[in-house]
Order: structure tokens, then C-alpha cells, then sequence
């Protein structure tokens, strides 16, 4: 009868089970100092950036006094704009009646005398009416002088108003008025998005 050697083979089960152990001893080791150091590297990136977020809130108050300085000189301004527009287009018309008026002196030929020049704005969405009137030794000097104003820059839609025969002290004359329009001093009309923005189109 064959002779079994079962102590051998409980010691070779013996020492693959402590081997098992060993390598599971080892790799629950290896995870728990995997994970420690994990947790250690997410400790360290947690505290950086909680150390940034406080030097980043640090910085936004000493920043606030300027950003509310900002924002209430942001809100002057914009409470400025309409003023400011006013007064440029104030100052635009005031340098085109500069213009008008430095074109009637150059312009104005001897034999015509200006008694009156006046202008008046009944809709702010057209330009300015101005009216001259004078004397005039007669009537081709009247038509001359029209087309010297109508060569103006300034001025637009020049016509004759009127002329009559008046008498004066140097003698008879011919009174004449003549109208036109100031070009530029009519309100822009603000444009909606949908024309902007069909304008774009175009352009494009």
C-alpha cells in the first residue's frame, strides 16, 4: 500500500496561504498608502487654492473703493450724454451760421443791401428755415444774388420769396425775401436694430 506524505502537502498549503496573505497584507498596504498620499495631494491642492481664493478676495477689497469709483463716474457719464450731445450739436450749428455768415460777406456784391436775416425752427425733425430779405437796385441783382446763395454749402432749397418796388430815401428800390433751409440742423432720428442691423446686410 502506497505511503501518503500529507504533512508535506499541508505544508506546501501552509506556505501558499501565507503567501496569499502576504501579497494581500501588501497590496491593502500599498492602496492605503496610495490613497493617504491621495488624500494628502488633494489636502495640498485644497489649501493652495483656498490661499489664492483669500489673496484674490484680499485684492478685490483693496480693488472695490476703485470699481465703485468707476461705476459712479460710468453713471455721471451716462447721465452727461445727453448734455453732451446738446451741447455738440450746438456748437456744429453755431459753426455753420459761422459758415452762412462768412459766405453772405464774401459774397454779398455791392448794390445789394441785407435789411434782415431770420431764422426759425417749427419742427425739430427738418432743418432751420432762414430768411433773407434787403433792397436791391433791381430785379437782375436780386437773381444773382440767389444763385450766389445757392451756391452755399450751408444753405439749401435758396428761393425767391418775394420782390416789390419800395421807395426810399435814395430812391426806388426793389425789397426782396428770400428763403432756404440750413442743411444739417434737423434731429437725427435714432435708428432701430432691425435697420442697423439691415444696413449691416448690405454693407456685407
Amino acid at each position: 500500500m502506497p505511503m501518503i506524505n500529507l504533512i508535506h502537502e499541508q505544508r506546501q498549503a501552509q506556505r501558499a496561504a501565507a503567501a496569499k496573505a502576504r501579497l494581500l497584507v501588501f497590496g491593502l498596504g500599498f492602496l492605503t498608502g496610495g490613497s493617504f498620499l491621495a488624500f494628502l495631494f488633494l489636502m495640498f491642492l485644497t489649501a493652495s487654492k483656498e490661499a489664492e481664493c483669500s489673496q484674490m478676495q484680499a485684492r478685490l477689497q483693496k480693488m472695490r473703493p476703485v470699481v465703485e469709483r468707476i461705476e459712479l463716474e460710468e453713471k455721471r457719464l451716462a447721465e452727461m450724454g445727453p448734455k453732451v450731445a446738446t451741447l455738440e450739436n450746438a456748437q456744429a450749428t453755431t459753426a455753420k451760421w459761422q459758415r452762412v455768415m462768412e459766405h453772405l460777406t464774401q459774397n454779398t456784391p455791392p448794390g445789394i443791401w441785407l435789411t434782415n436775416v431770420r431764422s426759425s425752427l417749427t419742427d425739430p425733425k427738418n432743418p432751420v428755415q432762414v430768411s433773407f430779405t434787403g433792397l436791391s437796385g433791381n430785379q437782375d441783382s436780386v437773381g444773382g444774388y440767389i444763385l450766389r446763395l445757392q451756391n452755399c454749402p450751408e444753405l439749401g432749397d435758396v428761393n425767391l420769396k418775394f420782390t416789390q418796388e419800395k421807395a426810399t430815401q435814395f430812391g426806388p428800390t426793389v425789397e426782396f425775401e428770400i428763403s432756404g433751409v440750413v442743411l444739417g440742423t434737423q434731429e437725427e432720428e435714432e435708428k432701430s436694430d432691425g435697420e442697423g442691423a439691415e444696413k449691416e446686410g448690405q454693407k456685407a
